[in-house]
């Protein structure tokens, strides 16, 4: 899943990434908790924007953490 925003560097829905997910091997019904996993884990950022949450993680951020 990292590899899906890494690849093209833009902002995502979860539905959108529920789309996605099996072109990288992930059951879309696991899409969210695969993604809840890697926002834990720092390795990809969440914001809510309005009543969308976007979630993003670019190749330029990878390692670095956000202080909330």
């Amino acid at each position: 899943m990292l590899q899906i925003f890494y690849e093209s560097q833009e902002f995502f829905l979860l539905k959108e990434l529920e789309k996605m997910g099996p072109k990288k091997g992930v059951i879309s019904q696991s899409v969210k908790d695969v993604v809840q996993s890697l926002v834990d884990d720092d390795l990809v950022l969440k914001d809510k924007i309005g009543t969308s949450v976007y979630f993003w993680s670019l190749p330029s951020c990878a390692g670095n953490q956000v202080l909330p």
